[in-house]
């Protein structure tokens, strides 16, 4: 960048590749700082609405991760709206996925399963298979929270087959571990036990934290569904540690499942400190 001569749209993609490289080492506050650098150069006539609607998407994903669906839900809506300006379907269909997942965390359903088939039908259109089944598979976690477990379980379904097709492991794995926890509820825990060390295998073999530290937790679960309080224990003691290290809102998720576990139980005592501490991660 040369302060002669700046360059808004190139500096905004400096800007915004740093906060990428921050993302990916969950840097969040830094990244979450890039971004912001980046949407104010990138919000310039100069430059087109394409460039804004990817760093408010990122910016949003950012928010998420550290556990803030309403800053979070902002950045989508500006980030969709500029693509709306732009007639660029793809930067909308991520916009819109992103919102749903915003939604679903401040619990606004409706809002939430709009978001979301708007986007599967916009990647089914634009034909990009591996970002249509994950947001599939967000939708299941949509319904599975409004207790709508057979279309939840239909949709997780879907994703993995098709993550299997394609061979994404990621989505593969998140299938997986939502899966188990369908699952534990069902009352099956043996198989629960199968898929969610699955899941954690491919947690581990592409680095990714929150995944692994929500298939340790479900593992929990399965092992406490089996009667082994012992290795229910452990599972979650190492998937708090790992959620402790991702922070946000992968700590908030393994805490509310920890004090579910634990409630289940009846030792109200530790549940009630779990579901505290997992409040204290909004404030």
């Amino acid at each position: 960048h040369s302060p002669s001569q700046p360059d808004a749209e190139q500096t905004a993609l400096a800007y915004n590749a740093a906060g990428l490289a921050h993302f990916q080492l969950n840097h969040l506050a830094a990244a979450i700082a890039y971004y912001q650098s980046a949407t104010e150069l990138a919000g310039q006539e100069s430059v087109g609405p394409h460039l804004l609607a990817r760093v408010e998407t990122n910016r949003g994903n950012a928010l998420m991760r550290l556990g803030d669906p309403r800053g979070a839900e902002h950045a989508y809506e500006r980030a969709r709206l500029a693509a709306e300006r732009g007639e660029n379907l793809r930067a909308l269909a991520l916009a819109r996925m992103g919102a749903g997942e915003a939604s679903r965390e401040r619990g606004d359903y409706v809002a939430a399963v709009a978001h979301m088939e708007s986007a599967v039908q916009l990647f089914e259109r634009l034909e990009h298979r591996q970002l249509q089944m994950q947001t599939q598979h967000n939708l299941g976690e949509v319904y599975a929270e409004q207790g709508d477990f057979p279309r939840a379980r239909a949709q997780h379904e879907a994703a993995l087959i098709a993550a299997q097709a394609v061979g994404h492991r990621l989505t593969e794995a998140y299938a997986l571990e939502r899966l188990a926890a369908g699952d534990v509820r069902d009352n099956t825990p043996l198989r629960a036990l199968r898929r969610a060390q699955e899941a954690i295998a491919i947690a581990r073999e592409v680095k990714d934290v929150d995944l692994h530290a929500r298939a340790l937790a479900t593992f929990g679960d399965a092992c406490q569904a089996l009667g082994d309080r012992e290795q229910a224990d452990a599972a979650y003691h190492e998937a708090l540690a790992a959620a402790t290290r991702a922070g946000g809102r992968a700590l908030r998720q393994v805490l509310l499942m920890n004090g579910a576990m634990l409630r289940s139980r009846g030792d109200v005592g530790e549940a009630a400190a779990a579901f505290e501490q997992a409040a204290r991660t909004l404030s």
